[in-house]
């Protein structure tokens, strides 16, 4: 600075001293807090475990519906022998990539399945048709039709028609043909038929009456084969005749 008197004059810069800080983003997880914060609540975390444990106990044992599985195994032969020695009678079954997975899918076919439904007779049975059950009393529909009429939002309107017996019907086959397994067993002509229900004497009906089913249809298709080739040779030896009588 220059002072008026005319004689210059340095003064020393001013300067602030603070204490260094060091700013790091990072924070450290106490550990030891939350240990204590955990030990003060443990009543209250045993309490919500204890409940959870009841709850699910409680659906394992009293809600839950208990399902059996039912398998057997079906073996199948080779067509190989033929009644006349013509290749278009009787088809061969092989044991190709194709022919196995034709056969699955024969076995879980739409119509063998509501065959097993009509024999046994599933539409009258409550573990197959819902409508023939005890309706449980508490259920999430009731609830919100209970708390919309608190409110006063009033009820949805009549309620929808009753389901005819062909729909129940085309329902329970659409359910047992989900249910069903078809599995080929590795380098065999076997197959694992397996179908898992509520009512373990459905599931065994199930399994046994599709494999009877599925048979007594091999047999018929050969037996019609047969006859058609037998039809056939009776017409072809005919012909025969009659050309060699002419000549």
């Amino acid at each position: 600075d220059i002072s008026n008197d005319g004689n210059s004059m340095l003064s020393a810069p001013v300067i602030n001293k603070q204490p260094a800080q060091t700013t790091d983003g990072s924070s450290e997880i106490d550990i030891l807090a939350i240990l204590g914060t955990l030990r003060r609540g443990k009543w209250t975390i045993l309490f919500f475990v204890l409940l959870l444990m009841f709850g699910g106990g409680y659906y394992v044992y009293r809600m839950a519906t208990p399902l059996y599985t039912a398998t057997a195994t079906i073996a199948l032969q080779s067509r190989s022998q033929q009644v006349v020695d013509l290749n278009t009678a009787v088809s061969n079954l092989g044991g190709d990539f194709y022919t196995i997975n034709t056969e699955i899918e024969v076995l879980r076919a739409r119509n063998l399945v509501r065959r097993v439904v009509e024999e046994l007779n599933l539409v009258d049975n409550p573990s197959f048709n819902f409508t023939l059950r005890e309706p449980p009393k508490y259920t999430l529909g009731n609830l919100i039709k209970g708390a919309k009429e608190l409110v006063g939002l009033g009820d949805d309107g009549p309620p929808p028609p009753p389901p005819t017996r062909e729909d129940i019907e085309e329902g329970i086959v659409g359910m047992v043909q989900g249910s069903l397994k078809v599995a080929n067993v590795e380098f065999s002509r076997a197959y694992l038929v397996s179908i898992t229900t509520a009512d373990p004497k459905a599931s065994a009906a199930i399994v046994n009456k599709l494999i009877e089913i599925y048979i007594s249809d091999q047999i018929a298709v050969k037996y019609d084969a047969t006859e058609k080739a037998n039809s056939w040779l009776i017409e072809r030896v005919s012909e025969l005749r009659a050309k060699l009588e002419a000549a």
